[in-house]
């Protein structure tokens, strides 16, 4: 309570006590014209609130609320709400699976909880997946309602200078919109007014979002048109010439690459033990700094033997072969064993040499997975022999899931460090060497950072080493391979893609019945991705099966996407070739980026932050 208050509240309450210590003569009752009138009012008061809260409950003040504006078109309070919810349910959507990491409690209110503040007081990891954000959880989504909502009126706008109007088959597609939320409503059991609240928020009804989806579709009716007129303006002429303009924007080169380092820690605990204190590094100073030292000029000279071989497949042996036992020893130290089972240090070293030379084998020969280590098994024995070495059956048994995951961890070296189609970085010093014209396929180039990096007299000033190889394999040069369009359409479960593809397969294969199908099917997502070149999916089994040796132009395919995703793919037609898709993509970048700081400096939106903060989380 404020100052203010507090005085007004301390004065009523001694004239108050004065009062009643003053006037002990007995008052004459209340008139009943007095009585009649105060009923009255009563009543009346109950009626305002009634009335008050069924305007409430119905969203009329909130839809008679301007919360954005611009010169012929208004967004009401409501019709926020519809754009607020849309963003959070696709953000829910889209990181379900996280939701566990973030900080964001989906059963309390988004303006009760700050963005990236864990209320476990763990770490919230959403700054790793979105990018640093000062506010609440409300703030977030409603920062980005708002700048979509800011964008529909812009081109509305637009939309009305350019004489461009919703027809009867938009008007149809935002028919089939409501009906969707309708069936939705009756499949899970509620009237379609109170679906509709708990969707987009207490109050907003059935015309709210239809309003909604009116001005987004007209908005997006002419986005549609000005992309078409910008893509019409991307001539031949101008592609050649933005590459000439800007060559390392779009050339490539491939290569190969590996690192070796060492750390000064990790050599204090292999020398001194993992729970060494800091007198015994003291006293120990000298032998620690000699075991490091000699770690780093063992790791020079492999460094310099690897950047000796100008052979690709010659680079990627050594390289391998380097990372087995490093990846065996790691994946060694996650078993579960008992001390029992623990074989000794020669066994364990014949086991390793065996096994790692046999996952080396099978990742060199491209297999998709390796076998199991065979051992001679007895029933009534609790020993067995693996590699020729006599262990227990729980450690043989323990092989098994070792040798696995030690194939798995090279797999995923290997292809980390076998790079196609790298795109040059500024202020890099291997990209200003590989981009040079002057390079040729078969080169090295080592860069070496840390203690050692430029004398042999091996100091502990940085605490760390390494040195890492690099190989060309190709030149700078432009991607020729051409795009593939596809459509796609997106579902939480693995039953409602098949029986959306199926459907979709059960008739003629086109692009008009692939986008009814997904909305029959109530998809989470769909689009068509013209020219989609390969990667920009960030998903190896997506690209697998569009870029797949035996695709061809009408497959369809259910893929997997991981996080419990699941894509219905139309590989419709083939596209351009890819670096004139990405010269194409980056003029219509500028291109458009120019264009819209012109519509937002013509059509200036207007923007209440009161009504935005009024609006329900």
């Amino acid at each position: 309570m404020g100052k203010s208050n507090r005085i007004r509240v301390a004065r009523a309450e001694t004239k108050y006590s004065a009062a009643t210590t003053r006037n002990t003569k007995k008052k004459k009752g209340m008139s009943a014209k007095a009585a009649t009138v105060i009923a009255a009012l009563c009543a009346l008061l109950l009626v305002v609130v009634l009335l008050g809260s069924a305007l409430v409950a119905n969203g009329v003040p909130m839809r008679l609320s301007t919360a954005m504006s611009s010169e012929h078109f208004r967004i009401n309070g409501n019709m926020m709400s519809v754009y607020f919810r849309t963003e959070y349910q696709d953000f829910y959507s889209q990181y379900s699976s996280y939701m566990s990491y973030f900080s964001l409690d989906t059963s309390k209110p988004l303006k009760d909880q700050i963005f990236g503040e864990s209320a476990t007081g763990g770490y919230a990891y959403e700054s790793s997946f979105l990018g640093t954000y000062e506010g609440t959880w409300f703030d977030y989504f409603m920062d980005q309602a708002t700048e979509e909502a800011q964008q529909y009126l812009i081109y509305c706008e637009e939309a009305e200078k350019r004489g461009i109007e919703l027809n009867d088959e938009d008007y149809a597609s935002i028919d089939e919109q409501i009906e969707l939320i309708k069936e939705a409503a009756l499949t899970n059991g509620y009237t379609k007014s109170t679906y509709i609240a708990n969707l987009y928020g207490k109050g907003v009804k059935e015309r709210d979002v239809r309003r909604a989806l009116e001005l987004s579709t007209l908005a997006s009716k002419c986005a549609d048109e000005i992309r078409g007129e910008l893509l019409d303006g991307i001539t031949e002429g101008r592609i050649d010439d933005k590459y000439e303009a800007d060559k390392l924007a779009f050339d490539l080169v491939d290569y190969s690459t590996y690192s070796f380092s060492v750390d000064y820690e990790q050599v204090a605990v292999e020398v001194l033990g993992s729970d060494y204190t800091d007198e015994d590094l003291a006293s120990k100073a000298d032998e620690v700094l000699a075991e490091y030292k000699k770690q780093v000029l063992d790791a020079k000279e492999k460094a310099s033997q690897l950047a000796a071989l100008t052979d690709a497949q010659k680079f990627l042996e050594f390289m391998l072969a380097e990372e087995v036992k490093d990846v065996f020893d790691t994946q060694y130290e996650l078993l579960d064993l008992e001390d029992e089972d623990i074989p000794e240090k020669a066994v364990l070293d014949a086991i390793k040499d065996a096994m790692c030379a046999e996952v080396l084998a099978d990742v060199l020969a491209e297999k998709t997975e390796t076998t199991a280590p065979t051992h001679d098994h007895a029933d009534e024995s609790e020993t067995t022999k693996v590699y020729d070495q006599t262990v227990t059956e729980a450690f043989a048994h323990e092989l098994q899931t070792l040798k696995t995951d030690v194939f798995d961890s090279l797999n995923a070296s290997k292809q980390s460090s076998v790079l196609d189609k790298a795109t040059y970085v500024e202020e890099d010093e291997f990209m200003e060497w590989a981009f040079d014209e002057a390079r040729k396929v078969g080169e090295t180039k080592t860069i070496m950072e840390g203690d050692g990096s430029k004398s042999d007299d091996v100091k502990k000033e940085e605490g760390t080493f390494e040195a890492t190889v690099y190989l060309l394999r190709k030149t700078r040069y432009l991607d020729e391979e051409k795009t593939r369009s596809v459509a796609y359409m997106v579902f939480d479960s693995t039953e409602t893609a098949e029986e959306a593809m199926a459907a979709f397969k059960d008739g003629e294969l086109t692009l008009e019945r692939f986008e009814k199908i997904a909305e029959e099917y109530v998809a989470i997502n769909h689009a068509v991705a013209e020219d989609y070149v390969k990667g920009n999916m960030n998903n190896t089994s997506f690209d697998d099966w569009l870029y797949g040796d035996d695709a061809k132009i009408g497959d369809c395919a259910t893929i997997d996407m991981g996080n419990s995703s699941y894509l219905v793919g139309f590989y419709y037609e083939d596209g351009e070739v890819s670096w004139k898709v990405s010269v194409r993509d980056t003029l219509f970048s500028e291109d458009f980026e120019a264009l819209y700081a012109e519509l937002e400096a013509e059509h200036t939106v207007n923007v209440k932050e009161r009504v935005l903060n009024r609006v329900p989380d």
